[in-house]
Protein backbone atom coordinates (compact mmCIF):
# COMPACT_ATOMS: atom_id res chain seq x y z
CA UNK A 1 0.00 0.00 0.00
CA UNK A 2 1.35 3.42 -0.99
CA UNK A 3 0.17 6.97 -0.91
CA UNK A 4 -0.20 7.54 -5.09
CA UNK A 5 1.03 10.20 -6.94
CA UNK A 6 3.29 10.88 -3.94
CA UNK A 7 6.89 11.29 -4.27
CA UNK A 8 9.15 8.46 -2.20
CA UNK A 9 9.89 10.54 0.58
CA UNK A 10 6.15 11.00 1.55
CA UNK A 11 5.54 7.47 0.87
CA UNK A 12 8.40 6.91 3.87
CA UNK A 13 6.66 9.68 5.92
CA UNK A 14 3.35 8.08 5.85
CA UNK A 15 4.44 4.54 6.69
CA UNK A 16 6.75 5.79 9.75
CA UNK A 17 3.30 7.54 11.14
CA UNK A 18 1.14 4.14 10.74
CA UNK A 19 3.89 2.05 12.18
CA UNK A 20 3.97 4.63 15.27
CA UNK A 21 -0.12 4.36 15.56
CA UNK A 22 0.05 0.78 15.33
CA UNK A 23 3.16 0.62 18.28
CA UNK A 24 1.26 2.81 20.15
CA UNK A 25 -1.93 0.94 20.02
CA UNK A 26 -0.02 -2.44 20.45
CA UNK A 27 1.93 -1.29 23.47
CA UNK A 28 -1.81 0.56 25.36
CA UNK A 29 -1.71 -0.38 28.62
CA UNK A 30 -4.92 -2.61 30.42
CA UNK A 31 -5.82 0.27 33.00
CA UNK A 32 -6.23 2.83 29.87
CA UNK A 33 -7.79 -0.17 27.53
CA UNK A 34 -10.25 -0.35 30.49
CA UNK A 35 -10.72 3.44 30.65
CA UNK A 36 -11.44 4.36 27.08
CA UNK A 37 -13.93 0.74 27.28
CA UNK A 38 -15.61 2.05 30.48
CA UNK A 39 -16.44 5.76 29.15
CA UNK A 40 -17.63 3.76 25.63
CA UNK A 41 -20.47 1.32 27.30
CA UNK A 42 -20.97 4.00 30.16
CA UNK A 43 -21.72 7.70 28.41
CA UNK A 44 -25.16 7.37 27.31
CA UNK A 45 -25.37 9.95 25.05
CA UNK A 46 -23.77 8.40 21.49
CA UNK A 47 -23.01 12.56 20.36
CA UNK A 48 -21.00 13.00 22.85
CA UNK A 49 -19.49 9.73 23.34
CA UNK A 50 -18.14 9.71 19.38
CA UNK A 51 -16.46 13.24 20.81
CA UNK A 52 -14.89 12.63 23.12
CA UNK A 53 -13.74 9.24 21.07
CA UNK A 54 -12.53 12.12 18.01
CA UNK A 55 -11.02 14.41 20.35
CA UNK A 56 -7.45 12.74 21.48
CA UNK A 57 -6.43 15.20 23.87
CA UNK A 58 -9.51 15.87 25.51
CA UNK A 59 -9.92 11.55 25.87
CA UNK A 60 -6.19 11.77 27.09
CA UNK A 61 -6.84 14.41 29.47
CA UNK A 62 -9.64 12.44 30.88
CA UNK A 63 -7.39 9.02 30.71
CA UNK A 64 -4.91 11.08 32.67
CA UNK A 65 -7.31 12.51 35.56
CA UNK A 66 -8.42 9.51 35.98
CA UNK A 67 -5.46 7.68 36.64
CA UNK A 68 -4.96 10.67 39.71
CA UNK A 69 -8.51 11.18 40.98
CA UNK A 70 -11.75 10.12 41.51
CA UNK A 71 -14.00 10.98 38.59
CA UNK A 72 -17.36 9.29 37.45
CA UNK A 73 -18.81 9.29 33.71
CA UNK A 74 -21.40 11.58 34.43
CA UNK A 75 -18.27 13.95 35.17
CA UNK A 76 -17.06 13.20 31.75
CA UNK A 77 -20.08 13.73 30.15
CA UNK A 78 -20.42 17.09 31.84
CA UNK A 79 -17.01 17.49 30.84
CA UNK A 80 -17.31 16.03 26.98
CA UNK A 81 -20.88 19.02 26.49
CA UNK A 82 -18.97 21.58 27.97
CA UNK A 83 -15.81 21.23 25.63
CA UNK A 84 -17.83 20.18 22.41
CA UNK A 85 -20.89 22.67 22.92
CA UNK A 86 -19.71 26.29 25.46
CA UNK A 87 -15.91 26.30 24.82
CA UNK A 88 -12.72 24.33 25.64
CA UNK A 89 -11.65 23.97 29.17
CA UNK A 90 -9.80 21.53 31.32
CA UNK A 91 -10.95 19.01 33.27
CA UNK A 92 -9.86 20.96 36.74
CA UNK A 93 -11.73 24.23 35.25
CA UNK A 94 -15.03 21.96 34.31
CA UNK A 95 -15.19 20.05 38.01
CA UNK A 96 -16.01 23.17 39.79
CA UNK A 97 -19.21 23.30 37.37
CA UNK A 98 -19.87 19.80 37.82
CA UNK A 99 -20.03 19.73 41.61
CA UNK A 100 -21.79 23.00 41.79
CA UNK A 101 -24.46 20.85 39.24
CA UNK A 102 -24.04 18.09 41.43
CA UNK A 103 -24.83 19.87 44.68
CA UNK A 104 -27.42 22.63 43.47
CA UNK A 105 -29.06 20.99 40.84
CA UNK A 106 -27.96 23.92 38.22
CA UNK A 107 -24.62 25.68 37.43
CA UNK A 108 -24.20 28.37 35.04
CA UNK A 109 -21.31 28.55 32.91
CA UNK A 110 -20.65 31.37 30.91
CA UNK A 111 -23.72 32.80 29.35
CA UNK A 112 -25.94 28.96 30.15
CA UNK A 113 -27.44 28.14 33.12
CA UNK A 114 -27.44 24.61 33.05
CA UNK A 115 -30.03 22.07 34.79
CA UNK A 116 -32.07 19.10 35.10
CA UNK A 117 -35.41 20.57 36.77
CA UNK A 118 -36.76 24.05 37.05
CA UNK A 119 -37.70 23.56 40.60
CA UNK A 120 -33.86 23.22 41.63
CA UNK A 121 -33.93 26.87 40.58
CA UNK A 122 -36.09 28.64 43.06
CA UNK A 123 -32.97 30.04 44.88
CA UNK A 124 -31.28 31.17 41.81
CA UNK A 125 -34.18 33.02 40.52
CA UNK A 126 -34.65 34.48 43.76
CA UNK A 127 -31.30 36.49 43.51
CA UNK A 128 -31.61 36.93 40.05
CA UNK A 129 -35.47 38.59 40.81
CA UNK A 130 -33.90 40.73 43.66
CA UNK A 131 -31.76 42.66 40.59
CA UNK A 132 -34.59 42.24 38.21
CA UNK A 133 -37.08 44.07 39.86
CA UNK A 134 -35.12 47.11 40.07
CA UNK A 135 -34.38 47.09 36.13
CA UNK A 136 -37.23 48.89 34.04
CA UNK A 137 -36.55 46.92 31.32
CA UNK A 138 -37.14 43.54 32.96
CA UNK A 139 -39.97 45.48 34.87
CA UNK A 140 -41.69 45.86 31.67
CA UNK A 141 -40.89 42.64 30.50
CA UNK A 142 -42.60 41.07 33.44
CA UNK A 143 -45.59 42.75 33.87
CA UNK A 144 -48.51 44.84 32.02
CA UNK A 145 -49.35 48.41 33.78
CA UNK A 146 -52.32 46.82 35.47
CA UNK A 147 -50.33 44.62 37.44
CA UNK A 148 -47.95 47.35 37.94
CA UNK A 149 -50.68 48.82 39.63
CA UNK A 150 -52.05 46.29 41.11
CA UNK A 151 -49.28 45.53 43.47
CA UNK A 152 -48.39 49.93 44.19
CA UNK A 153 -52.29 49.65 45.24
CA UNK A 154 -51.64 46.71 47.38
CA UNK A 155 -48.49 47.86 48.76
CA UNK A 156 -47.45 44.63 47.89
CA UNK A 157 -43.52 44.37 48.90
CA UNK A 158 -40.69 43.08 46.78
CA UNK A 159 -40.31 39.96 48.65
CA UNK A 160 -44.21 39.29 48.47
CA UNK A 161 -43.54 40.07 44.90
CA UNK A 162 -40.84 37.79 44.15
CA UNK A 163 -42.52 34.76 45.97
CA UNK A 164 -45.41 35.07 44.41
CA UNK A 165 -43.71 34.88 41.23
CA UNK A 166 -41.48 31.64 42.21
CA UNK A 167 -44.77 30.35 42.91
CA UNK A 168 -46.91 31.54 40.23
CA UNK A 169 -44.90 31.53 37.01
CA UNK A 170 -42.98 29.48 35.05
CA UNK A 171 -39.09 29.56 36.18
CA UNK A 172 -37.86 29.74 32.75
CA UNK A 173 -40.81 32.60 31.96
CA UNK A 174 -39.24 34.88 34.66
CA UNK A 175 -35.47 33.98 33.45
CA UNK A 176 -36.30 34.67 29.56
CA UNK A 177 -34.39 31.38 28.89
CA UNK A 178 -35.89 28.30 26.09
CA UNK A 179 -34.06 25.33 27.21
CA UNK A 180 -32.39 23.02 25.05
CA UNK A 181 -31.35 19.36 26.08
CA UNK A 182 -27.73 18.85 26.57
CA UNK A 183 -27.17 15.55 28.19
CA UNK A 184 -28.20 12.75 30.01
CA UNK A 185 -26.48 11.12 33.31
CA UNK A 186 -26.07 7.39 34.22
CA UNK A 187 -29.02 7.93 36.46
CA UNK A 188 -31.09 8.52 33.69
CA UNK A 189 -31.62 12.43 34.40
CA UNK A 190 -31.79 14.76 31.12
CA UNK A 191 -29.90 18.11 31.97
CA UNK A 192 -31.07 21.12 29.64
CA UNK A 193 -29.12 24.76 29.34
CA UNK A 194 -30.51 27.78 28.26
CA UNK A 195 -28.52 31.02 27.23
CA UNK A 196 -29.15 33.84 30.26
Amino acid sequence: MMITGKSEIINKLFFKELQDLIHKYNNMDTRTIQIIESIYLDMKDSNLKEYLLSEKDKLEEVIQYYNTNEIDINEITFFAWCNWHIEEMSIRACEAYYMDLWENGYTEVDEYLIYSNSKDLNDYTRDKLDDMLDSNYEIDRLFDKEQIIDFWLEGTSKNELIDEMINGTEIEDILDIDPDYCFTFSDDKEYVYGSI
